[in-house]
């Protein structure tokens, strides 16, 4: 065998090992990203299909965010007088339903007041056409600063970050109602009024 075709063995052979090499870094990479992320869905189903969504905290006698769909149109039930966008409705509800818990804490939970999971603070409840999900936020880990959550009708128990707490107690109807020809008009007036100062000032300097 001469010199030139014993290099070409040697180039393929390590060609094949570099590709093996890659393939089990690429394998152990995406083992490794599934082993990391033990995130899970609140919700499991489509925005457009949802008719129902109460919040309420237990401190309270009434829910402070409950709307319902009725022939494609959302309505306050909290009060009647809002008109509510259906359009801002869809874009709230998509980020609502798109929280996710960080992690399992316990499959089978036998005692839920270890958690304050039996006198939750917060209840979040989603109905569409396939039944209603309702889930109860618990006791904050003061440690990890989550909050433990769990499904009715089920015994385990997550934990969501304290940013996917907060975006569910801060829903606010208010920011759901169709704005006015007036409220328009100041906004624009404000917006007018900025650009002139930015103007004037870009002048004079």
């Amino acid at each position: 065998m001469n010199k030139k075709k014993r290099n070409m063995i040697l180039l393929a052979a390590a060609l094949v090992i570099l590709v093996i090499v890659y393939m089990a870094v690429m394998e152990m990479n995406r083992r490794s990203e599934e082993a990391a992320d033990t995130s899970v869905a609140l919700y499991s189903g489509q925005v457009s299909n949802i008719t129902e969504v109460i919040i309420q905290n237990s401190d309270e006698a009434s829910p402070f965010f409950h709307i319902t769909k009725t022939d494609g149109q959302w309505s306050s039930q909290t009060d009647s007088s809002r008109e509510l966008d259906s359009d801002k409705v869809s874009a709230e509800l998509t980020d609502l339903t798109q929280l996710t818990a960080d992690q399992m804490v316990v499959e089978n939970a036998e005692d839920m007041s270890e958690y304050g999971l039996d006198t939750p603070v917060t209840t979040l409840t989603i109905s569409d056409d396939t039944g209603t999900q309702v889930w109860y936020f618990g006791d904050k880990n003061s440690v990890t600063n989550q909050y433990y959550v769990y499904k009715e009708g089920e015994t385990t128990v997550y934990t969501v970050s304290l940013n996917t707490y907060n975006i569910v107690i801060s829903e606010n109807e208010a920011d759901l109602v169709v704005e006015t020809e007036t409220e328009t008009e100041t906004e624009t007036e404000e917006t007018e009024s900025d650009t002139s100062s930015v103007t004037d000032e870009t002048s004079e300097n």
